[in-house]
């Protein structure tokens, strides 16, 4: 991982993003694109007690972001979802990923579980090499050994 390499809070609109929302719905991964309208729109801002939007920047580019709220498929507020991780090809298996999964989970925070859905078998298998625990939950593929 490169030395300049931070780990921030951030908002949009961010012009930073913009390469890695269309790398993003170039390789088919809609969330993201989901992610700016719901942040457009107002609803998801990630600003109640335990939420977090983070990016990874390197220098002038965010390679990565993600979040952790309240989970909104639970009618528990205890219960925490990440939710948008996306980390730009180049920097993949360079640690980004965990690194900023570690981020996300530094606490405190009110969770007193964190889940996550895997949007396909490569992000399942990311999960389970760092130790998450897969979930028989019907809104769920993983939970964070907390």
């Amino acid at each position: 991982m490169p030395v300049q390499v931070t780990v921030a809070s951030f908002t949009l609109p961010d012009q930073r993003f913009h390469n890695l929302a269309t790398e993003a719905d170039s390789l088919g991964y809609k969330f993201v694109n989901k992610f700016q309208h719901r942040w457009k729109h107002n609803l998801s801002r990630y600003d109640r007690d335990g939420e977090k939007l983070l990016e990874i920047s390197n220098g002038n580019t965010i390679v990565a972001f993600g979040s952790l709220c309240i989970d909104p498929y639970a009618d528990d507020p205890s219960i925490g979802r990440v939710r948008h991780i996306y980390v730009m090809s180049a920097f993949r298996k360079l640690g980004y990923g965990r690194l900023l999964l570690e981020t996300l989970l530094e606490g405190p925070h009110p969770f007193s579980r964190i889940r996550l859905r895997a949007g396909d078998e490569t992000a399942s298998a990311f999960y389970d090499s760092i130790g998450w625990v897969r979930s028989n939950d019907e809104d769920a593929t993983h939970e964070a050994p907390l």
